[in-house]
């Protein structure tokens, strides 16, 4: 029995001397986390006569009880720590976990996770290569496949989504100036392949591309946006108003693509931004988009029957289902890198004239 006790006693010296560095930061570490303070520095949680005592308790000392409590404490912090960097997160028993507990909720070590975050989760870069997808589907039916009708029906989900992506870089973007800029190049240099495409020349000028239209929409918020940190309420709702009827107005007479539509759909993503996911904001954008798609724009109507009741399908309100993606997006911007971003930009024009390289070759 004796020499079991003795050697319990070197055993626990012997951890003592060499977790003697890790202990006094990992008591503090301890006394952080039981206090529920993570957001400061451990120093800062306790007071300078308090610290150091813990450090003469801990460090000096050779007798018996001392060891004993530095092996627990150090034994409980290094648990904890082990547990921090390993699971990302450690929960200590408090009221609020025995709560939680009561309701039967069980505590865990893995890292807080959001109910949301269980939900599809599409990133910017997702809805971007989802909405070049759909104009690719559209633009092969308008030249090389137009006995496909069900390649444009898919097609016009992809510019509501270019439009919703229009605004969320606006509001993202950390240069304006180059932003616009950045637009108005790509612009230009998508003219011509675009009036190749549509119109069969070098110079088309009674339709141009789409990215006027989001620059004329990009634009009409910078206007909006400078008068509304203003604070005055009354003349941003005046500026609004001026605004929204300009783009309309010059969106159609530009003979933009979708016209003056296609600038209130950007205005539309514009007026119902960062109200995060409340009912009206989103009740609000399907009754705008509705009413912009199926009430201005119109177009082919397919008559369908169900329940045997006779029925008339808008295409151009297929453009609706555009909010499903944009409703799964949650902010996050995915995959993201300088190459990405211009590949983006230019698969617009790129892709355009290669359709038309194609459509060449095949009536030759």
């Amino acid at each position: 029995m004796k020499k079991s006790c003795v050697r319990l006693f070197r055993h626990r010296q012997t951890l003592f001397r060499r977790n003697r560095p890790l202990l006094f930061p990992a008591f503090l570490l301890l006394r952080l986390r039981l206090h529920g303070q993570a957001g400061k520095p451990p120093f800062l949680n306790l007071s300078r006569r308090s610290s150091a005592g813990a450090f003469f308790r801990l460090r000096g000392g050779c007798t018996a009880s001392p060891i004993l409590q530095a092996e627990q404490m150090a034994e409980a912090a290094l648990d904890a720590c082990r547990i921090q960097f390993l699971e990302g997160v450690v929960r200590i028993p408090d009221k609020a976990t025995e709560f939680r507990q009561r309701r039967g909720m069980i505590m865990s070590t893995k890292p807080i996770r959001s109910a949301a975050a269980n939900c599809i989760d599409l990133s910017a870069a997702a809805l971007h290569i989802i909405a070049m997808a759909l104009m690719l589907m559209d633009h092969l039916w308008a030249t090389l496949l137009p006995a496909q009708e069900w390649l444009t029906c898919a097609g016009r989900v992809a510019f509501p989504i270019f439009a919703f992506m229009a605004v969320e870089g606006y509001f993202h973007t950390h240069d304006l100036k180059k932003y616009t800029l950045r637009l108005l190049l790509f612009a230009l240099l998508s003219e011509i392949p675009f009036d190749l495409m549509y119109g069969g020349t070098w110079f088309y000028p009674v339709h141009q591309n789409v990215i006027w239209t989001l620059l004329l929409g990009i634009l009409g918020i910078h206007l909006m946006e400078t008068v509304r940190k203003k604070q005055k309420t009354g003349l941003y709702l005046l500026v609004s108003a001026l605004v929204v009827v300009a783009g309309a107005v010059l969106g159609t007479l530009g003979m933009v693509d979708y016209y003056g539509a296609g600038v209130l759909t950007v205005f539309i993503f514009y007026f119902f931004h960062g109200h995060g996911r409340k009912w009206w904001c989103l009740l609000g954008q399907l009754a705008a988009l509705y009413w912009v798609n199926v009430e201005l724009l119109g177009g082919l109507m397919y008559p369908i029957q169900l329940f045997g009741m006779d029925f008339e399908l808008c295409q151009q309100g297929l453009a609706l289902l555009a909010l499903v993606p944009i409703w799964l997006y949650r902010g996050r911007q995915g995959y993201h890198s300088k190459p990405f971003q211009y590949a983006c930009y230019a698969f617009y024009p790129v892709h355009m004239l290669l359709l038309v390289l194609v459509l060449n070759f095949v009536n030759r």
